[in-house]
């Protein structure tokens, strides 16, 4: 009896003692790849950190992002959440198929109307007179979710809200642009659309601005690998990465990418940018408040604006063939009353080409 209970007080503390050891012994590690975040280094002790218990909570954020092992244990927590318990959703990340979405169900009518705001300020301030243009990109969750049985976002009354909201100025062109596309045309591991997949897209734009459309079957294909998507560490799932694929033509190939957020001239696909926490960073450089794209070989004499997110990065060098600038504008990193500081605003085209995912999360936008 005694033995069994020795054994059972081993049994419990070995493990415990094992990742201790761990811990002290493995070096800590500054980020995580597959979560695409910094972590936790072991705070600076003090006493003034003590006694107002901040060193506390610094030290408990530090021991769970240097677990050891954590990223298998989220792993081995995502199996058991939807293999063994056959749960639909892991902390609102999905599956269906091979597709990894995020729950995104609820309208938030405050945040979609804190857009409209923004977006008519933005054309009171600078764009009256001008050729405007309102398009709203479909989320992976359009595609997927009430089919499969999940709580959907109503994206009907998000459009109504916009249609009937925006300055009846601007032309709404909504989801229209992208109804052609379906859950096949975006990663697997992430919230983005897949370049080589936007054919109609490049169509439906180019027939509102009045411009050609590029015929992408004409482009270069180049392949980077492997590409980790944002959903890829939010889900824990053991998947195979994404095939990120760039389209390139001579074009695209003389285009030069300028911004105050970038130190030098740019190639409208950086490699280097692959290689970032976040792989989709190759598409002109990542996130800044604003970019330009100049084809210096352009002879159409037209400019466009794009009032966007992440998703038009990838769109922007399929429209180069039209235009000899194309300035991309990110109000979630530049204040609306900055713009002007950036911009002259003459004859533009001007886009504003948003998620639906960041409609309904419009106080973002500044």
């Amino acid at each position: 009896m005694k033995l069994r209970s020795i054994l059972t007080s081993l049994a419990f503390a070995l493990p415990l003692l094992l990742l201790a050891l761990f811990h002290i012994v493995l070096p800590d590690s500054d980020v995580s790849v597959t979560e695409r975040r910094t972590l936790e280094q072991l705070p600076a002790f003090s006493s003034k950190a003590i006694i107002d218990g901040s060193y506390g909570e610094k030290l408990e954020e530090y021991l769970l992002d240097q677990f050891p092992l954590r990223d298998n244990l989220r792993s081995l927590k995502a199996f058991w959440q939807f293999d063994v318990y056959k749960q639909l959703d892991n902390n609102d990340i999905y599956r269906v198929h091979d597709q990894v979405c995020k729950l995104d169900s609820v309208l938030k009518t405050e945040e979609v109307t804190a857009l409209i705001r923004n977006t008519n300020k933005i054309y009171e301030n600078y764009l009256q007179g001008m050729n405007v243009f309102f398009a709203l990109i479909p989320d992976k969750n359009y595609f997927v979710a009430e089919p499969n049985g999940y709580p959907a976002l109503d994206y009907a009354q998000m459009e109504q809200l916009l249609q009937s909201g925006l300055n009846n100025e601007i032309s709404y062109l909504g989801m229209t642009p992208f109804r052609a596309l379906t859950i096949d045309d975006y990663y697997r591991t992430d919230i983005h659309w897949m370049q080589q997949s936007l054919q109609p897209v490049v169509d439906s734009i180019t027939t509102a601005l009045g411009t050609g459309s590029a015929d992408l079957s004409t482009y270069t294909s180049s392949n980077h690998t492997p590409f980790y998507g944002s959903y890829y560490g939010q889900s824990a799932l053991n998947m195979k990465p994404d095939v990120l694929t760039t389209l390139s033509n001579a074009v695209t190939d003389g285009c030069i990418v300028t911004g105050p957020e970038l130190d030098e001239e740019q190639p409208v696909y950086n490699q280097a940018d692959f290689q970032d926490m976040d792989g989709y960073n190759i598409f002109l450089g990542g996130p800044q408040g604003i970019v330009t794209v100049a084809n210096p070989n352009g002879t159409t004499g037209r400019e466009l604006v794009i009032f966007r997110d992440s998703f038009a990065s990838s769109l922007a060098p399929l429209l180069m063939e039209s235009y000899d600038t194309i300035t991309l504008i990110d109000l979630r990193y530049l204040a609306s009353v900055n713009v002007g500081k950036f911009i002259e605003f003459t004859n533009q085209d001007i886009l504003f080409l948003y998620s639906t995912t960041l409609a309904n999360s419009g106080k973002l936008l500044k």
